[in-house]
């Protein structure tokens, strides 16, 4: 269950070796400030939907009916329930809601956009990608994204101390990112990788992510060479400017979830890479297939977060997937040599919280 442990309390031997980022103070208290946000956020949408957190689950079609809440709105409103009784703690941080600081001022302002249209969400008043992605929202999406947000910088130290560790010593490197944004995980990776890249290869499926991140990577690192490609996970996987001989790193971070078939991602991605290459990616992940995590609250109005081809081995859910049904979808897809950074396990049993991991495949 999801609960509060102050910082003194958590064994930090699974996460040593790892960047600091993801094992300071400041990392854990984001973690925890942000539960904390999401605790508040989900008892106001379920005051506006004029229900009770402490509602019977075996009711939740009742509930929906009461609430007005469409059939296909019901899954969301599920997961609402599934947060409060993941909840062991009442109390957090010093006892109160902690306000918000640089590193957790992000995530403040996209909970303060989404949680007053949510219960309009959920009847479906208003469709959550206009929510999330109207007009004047980029500048909102550029401070989340962002490296000087804590959650996203330790994600994008994790994901790219994987990279750098299992390809060591290698030059020439052609690499494809995936997912790419506007840019973050790829500085991230190219602060320590730059001068070994023959080639960069960043996509998106989002034209305006892909030019603003695309432009900016260009810009931070004028010796590489970067090209861009619009690349949709769910599209035609098969050219999306692969060198010859294939690539020896694809690379994403928090991407790979959108896949609506996951498995049949997998595998057109395994097929780009080149004999010995590596398929390296980061996300946020489930500390166990049944307990959501914070960002699923706000990322769950997007259709194509949660509508995916279910499989009841490695994906019972759309969105985030636990660190053991990444390793189960790997293996299925193909992929022989796997591991997840740290090992997942030991870190969830250190700090319940923990929802991050990269995975290492070829």
């Amino acid at each position: 269950m999801r609960r509060f442990l102050p910082y003194e309390q958590i064994p930090l031997t699974p996460f040593l070796g790892l960047p600091r980022e993801l094992w300071s103070e400041e990392f854990f208290r984001c973690g925890e400030t942000v539960n904390l946000w999401v605790d508040v956020a989900v008892e106001k949408v379920l005051s506006a939907l004029g229900l009770e957190a402490g509602a019977v689950r075996e009711s939740i079609e009742e509930l929906a009916a009461r609430a007005r809440v469409p059939p296909d709105r019901l899954p969301m409103l599920r997961w609402l329930f599934d947060w409060v009784e993941d909840a062991e703690r009442t109390v957090g941080i010093a006892g109160e809601n902690p306000p918000p600081d640089e590193s957790t001022r992000p995530t403040f302002e996209l909970l303060s956009r989404v949680t007053p249209r949510y219960a309009a969400f959920l009847r479906g008043e208003e469709e959550g990608e206009r929510i999330l992605f109207s007009p004047g929202t980029l500048a909102l999406w550029e401070s989340y994204f962002s490296n000087c947000h804590a959650v996203v910088r330790g994600l994008n130290a994790l994901g790219a101390h994987a990279a750098l560790e299992a390809l060591s010593g290698k030059g020439g490197l052609r690499i494809l990112e995936v997912g790419g944004g506007l840019g973050s995980a790829a500085a991230a990776l190219l602060e320590g990788i730059a001068g070994r890249t023959a080639c960069y290869l960043f996509t998106d499926v989002h034209p305006g992510f892909l030019r603003r991140g695309g432009e900016a990577l260009k810009a931070r690192f004028p010796g590489v060479p970067i090209e861009l490609a619009r690349l949709d996970l769910n599209g035609d996987l098969s050219r999306p400017g692969a060198p010859a001989g294939g690539f020896d790193l694809i690379y994403g971070a928090n991407a790979l979830h959108l896949a609506g078939d996951l498995l049949r991602t997998l595998k057109g991605l395994k097929g780009l890479l080149a004999p010995g290459g590596r398929l390296i990616f980061v996300e946020g992940t489930r500390p166990a297939p049944h307990r959501p995590i914070a960002a699923e609250f706000a990322f769950q109005l997007l259709p194509q977060f949660t509508q995916a081809a279910v499989d009841p081995e490695f994906r019972p859910r759309g969105g985030f997937l636990s660190g053991g049904e990444w390793l189960g979808a790997l293996r299925r897809a193909g992929f022989r040599r796997i591991e997840s950074v740290p090992d997942l396990e030991p870190a969830v049993r250190a700090y319940p919280n923990h929802a991050m991991g990269a995975f290492v495949a070829s």
